[in-house]
């Protein structure tokens, strides 16, 4: 049965899940950057004899980490008591959470990667990127929601304020490329920490792919966290972007669920 870890008491789910902090990596992110005195972010560990499994909750989204099982049936209560919007973690971590719920979520299975210590090959030739941060990103907000809004993965609405507020913290980082007055490509962090950071929506217009905008968001971005020793994380289920990410020397490490109920 799970229990709540309070704050200033989660020394043992930290050792825990620092024991695979790449897996671990939203969890841990969420902790580091938010802390357990969020309203909005609960943890919930497993085990009397050293801990077997973690439940976290960030708003309406939880991961699941559960090496050693979880008792599913807590697991969904917890989650049905909190309002459940997302469950994501390793596919046979959150498959028997999701069959006890009874629900149909829509899921998405990702390939989840890696850039090793000195594997980085940065891509020969690029566009001059810019980043944006706290000093600029009143300018090209704009841009990049309009980015997002054009490409059907990433057509969602931005929360403009946790962006900026995530910007200022130092747990997102973000670089575009422009061209013709429009942003045409974009790659940025979330939930960075100190050892690690992971990219996500990695995007270009359709009309601007195949010009190595990518490549070259994706090798300023790779360069910045390698010179402030953090490891480079990103999750992909497109095989021309695996190509991109291998190319530039990311590695496989195992699969991700994101189940949306």
């Amino acid at each position: 049965m799970f229990r709540k870890v309070l704050p200033g008491q989660a020394a043992e789910a930290l050792a825990f899940l620092s024991r695979e902090p790449e897996i671990n990596h939203f969890i841990l992110g969420d902790i580091e950057c938010y802390g357990l005195d969020d309203p909005n972010l609960e943890l919930w560990v497993e085990g009397s004899d050293g801990l077997h499994a973690a439940l976290l909750r960030y708003y309406g989204s939880f991961i699941l980490y559960a090496p050693g099982g979880a008792d599913a049936r807590h697991a969904v209560r917890i989650m049905r008591d909190s309002g459940l919007g997302m469950l994501s973690g390793r596919p046979e971590y959150v498959q028997p959470v999701i069959d006890r719920l009874g629900l149909s979520p829509e899921i998405h299975a990702n390939i989840f990667m890696r850039l090793p210590p000195g594997g980085f090959r940065p891509a020969e030739k690029g566009h001059a990127v810019v980043k944006v941060d706290t000093g600029n990103v009143g300018r090209y907000l704009n841009g990049i929601v309009a980015l997002r809004q054009c490409i059907t993965e990433f057509a969602m609405n931005i929360n403009v304020d946790a962006l900026q507020e995530e910007l200022r913290r130092g747990c997102r980082r973000i670089f575009i490329a422009l061209a013709d007055g429009l942003t045409v490509s974009m790659a940025m962090t979330t939930v960075e920490r100190k050892q690690a950071a992971m990219i996500v929506s990695v995007c270009t217009r359709k009309e601007y792919r195949g010009r190595g905008y990518a490549p070259a968001l994706m090798t300023a971005l790779c360069k910045e966290l390698e010179t402030e020793g953090k490891t480079a994380l990103l999750f992909y289920n497109n095989p021309v972007a695996g190509r991109v990410y291998q190319a530039l020397g990311f590695e496989d490490i195992g699969r991700w669920c994101f189940a949306s109920f």
